[in-house]
């Protein structure tokens, strides 16, 4: 229960979201890398769903 004097929410500080904007709290979903995490599994599935219809649709 440590994480009271940190000055930041948990996931605000993870050292593994830092890299992933989206994921912080107060992040415009507007700004540059500001989408929210959800938006951003979606869209990485979606690609990887094409990719496979082309190479079905290829063979």
């Amino acid at each position: 229960m440590m994480h009271h004097k940190r000055g930041r929410a948990r996931r605000a500080r993870a050292g593994c979201k830092l890299c992933k904007r989206w994921k912080m709290n107060g992040v415009r979903t507007e700004a540059y890398e500001g989408e929210k995490f959800s938006d951003h599994a979606r869209r990485s599935a979606a690609a990887g769903a094409m990719v496979e219809t082309c190479l079905a649709l290829t063979h």
